[in-house]
């Protein structure tokens, strides 16, 4: 599990087909500029990956962008 400064809990990596129209386009615009969509509820910090299934490369450049800070933080 990765950590972040700004977030020490674990974060969950999920995709982003599963989510509301508007955050599915904010995580490919972020993916696409080098970042990782985050979404933060009760459960922790979600990064949202965009594509059906996360291929495991996928799960680790989206932990490796948010260890590093690089986050589009969304409602």
């Amino acid at each position: 599990m990765a950590t972040s400064l700004l977030h020490p809990a674990p974060v969950t990596v999920v995709s982003a087909e599963d989510a509301a129209p508007a955050q599915r386009r904010s995580a490919w615009t972020a993916w696409l500029h080098g970042r990782v969509a985050v979404v933060v509820d009760d459960e922790g910090p979600r990064l949202l990956v965009p594509m059906g299934t996360p291929t495991g490369a996928a799960v680790v450049l989206a932990r490796r962008l948010y260890a590093v800070g690089s986050v589009e933080l969304l409602d």
